[in-house]
């Protein structure tokens, strides 16, 4: 396969983060490496055929297809209106092609979800809590709506996600192309999230069972916990 430049990825990453966000997002889940990191963090969850479960932040809603297929009953929020009609218009083959899928995709800001309180087994966000201006506020409302006993996990950046740690992962991966790029490009530009803060926001939640797992050769985490009360 022949490659184009590091420079030609750089300019057509910068130019769909800039002109079509949800367009990028797309061809990030095509990579091996990122479709794994999500399908593995959300298969680690083990669910139910059944569970009814809250993706918050779902860009072009890939992950919720994935969800869903796997039996789950999916709501999936972004607060980007033009991302929540990508996410409907990209669901519409798969749906139409198997009516028993339980998917819905809505607008909505996460210090305000519309809906009720413990409607949900399990409640996920991927690269949310670093981006929000107030973690604890976000944490508290997607714990609202999670019943007692249900699970809240989160999907983020850590501090090792420097720009020499994805120089090694990507060859010791043999990342290539624009999947090295996007790498590269995801470490430049994305802000991380300590762990320590992220448990102690979760012990502030009151949230128990608090579990935490290395990913990506420790350059994203993920933070499961359980509400209890």
């Amino acid at each position: 396969m022949r490659y184009k430049s590091d420079l030609f990825y750089r300019l057509y990453i910068r130019w769909l983060m800039a002109s079509n966000p949800a367009k990028l997002f797309g061809r990030l889940y095509q990579l091996n490496w990122y479709r794994r990191l999500h399908e593995n963090w959300v298969n680690g969850l083990q669910g139910h055929p059944g569970d009814i479960l809250l993706e918050v932040g779902c860009g072009p809603g890939l992950l919720a297809q994935y969800l869903a297929n796997s039996g789950y009953i999916v709501e999936a929020v972004d607060r980007s209106k033009s991302m929540v009609k990508t996410a409907e218009e990209n669901a519409n083959a798969l749906i139409n092609n198997n009516a028993q899928l339980k998917l819905k995709f809505s607008k909505a800001e996460i210090d305000a979800l519309p809906f009720q309180d413990g409607q949900f087994d399990f409640v996920i966000a991927a690269s949310v809590l670093n981006i929000v201006s107030n973690a604890e506020d976000a944490i508290e409302e997607m714990k609202r709506v999670l019943n007692v006993g249900g699970k809240i996990s989160f999907l983020l950046p850590s501090d090792l996600m420097t720009l020499d740690n994805i120089q090694k992962y990507s060859q010791r991966k043999k990342l290539r192309g624009f999947s090295a790029v996007a790498l590269r490009s995801w470490g430049k530009h994305s802000s991380y999230f300590d762990q320590t803060q992220c448990l102690e926001l979760c012990e502030s939640a009151r949230l128990s069972a608090i579990n935490i797992e290395s990913r990506l050769g420790g350059m994203i985490y993920s933070v499961t916990a359980e509400k209890t009360d």
